[in-house]
C-alpha cells in the first residue's frame, strides 16, 4: 500500500537570482549548500548546472532556452 505520494515539482528561477547564486558560489567562495539556502534553491544540481553553464556561456549560459518543438514556418523547418 502507498502511505504517501511524492510529485516533483519544477521550479524556475529569475535570472538575477542564478547570476547571484553562481557569482556567490564561484566568486565569493560560498559553498552551495550555503547559497541553496540564502537563495531558497530546492537542489544542489541546479546551482552545479548553472556554474557550469555560466563558465561556458557567462551569463547568457544561464537565460532561459526555448524547448520542443520549433513552431511551423521557423528556421531550420522543411517546408
Amino acid at each position: 500500500a502507498v502511505t504517501h505520494m511524492v510529485w516533483a515539482v519544477s521550479m524556475t528561477y529569475a535570472l538575477e537570482t542564478k547570476l547571484d547564486a553562481v557569482r556567490d558560489h564561484l566568486d565569493r567562495g560560498k559553498s552551495v549548500r550555503e547559497v541553496m539556502v540564502k537563495y531558497h534553491i530546492a537542489s544542489e544540481s541546479s546551482i552545479k548546472l548553472w556554474c557550469r553553464a555560466y563558465r561556458r556561456e557567462g551569463a547568457e549560459g544561464l537565460e532561459p532556452k526555448r524547448r520542443g518543438r520549433p513552431p511551423k514556418g521557423e528556421a531550420g523547418t522543411r517546408a
